[in-house]
């Protein structure tokens, strides 16, 4: 499984390096392809800074794919020590919507180095408030399930991980 996240993840990557061009189906109106932005809670970082780049950008569709690097502090409830996590989110996100407004729904994971879950992987919806043109802020609210035996909970944290059922992301189109 680890392999198989890998090589989707090095794809990815080696797709954002040479992927130069916007595609423009049925000449539609397209948006820009790239975003810096910051997450606030969610994708199991309590702080992440990502980029993230569209594909399939068309007026009413576009797939989102990020990649982030954040952090993620476990809440200590004896007071004292509490150690701090790197985390690396992605997701993949498929958005649906008119003008500037998208549903987004997809999947995604973080990579960390808690000692006691490396992998958390999540399913995502939200909403998304998408510029139409460049250097203009980009918005998005969602909701993040942890996915853990077949099974979708809001609410379910792993044994020595708390996970953070929501997050904000605010970043700007470049």
């Amino acid at each position: 499984m680890k392999k198989i996240i890998l090589a989707t993840i090095i794809a990815l990557l080696i797709n954002i390096s040479f992927a130069q061009y916007r595609y423009n189906f049925n000449n539609e109106d397209i948006r820009p392809v790239n975003l810096i932005n910051l997450d606030i809670l969610g994708e199991s970082s309590l702080i992440s800074l990502n980029y993230e780049r569209l594909f399939l950008n068309t007026s009413n569709f576009f797939l989102a794919a990020e990649l982030g690097l954040g952090l993620y502090l476990l809440p200590n409830v004896l007071g004292g020590y509490s150690p701090i996590y790197l985390s690396i989110p992605h997701h993949i996100t498929a958005n649906l919507g008119v003008c500037n407004h998208f549903l987004e729904f997809g999947a995604g994971g973080t990579f960390n180095t808690n000692e006691h879950h490396n992998y958390i992987f999540y399913v995502i919806l939200g909403y998304r408030l998408q510029p139409l043109d460049s250097d203009k802020i980009y918005l998005r609210i969602f909701s993040n399930s942890v996915f853990q035996d077949f099974k979708i909970s809001p609410f379910y944290s792993p044994p020595g991980y708390f996970f953070i059922p929501f997050g904000i992301s605010v970043g700007i189109s470049i």
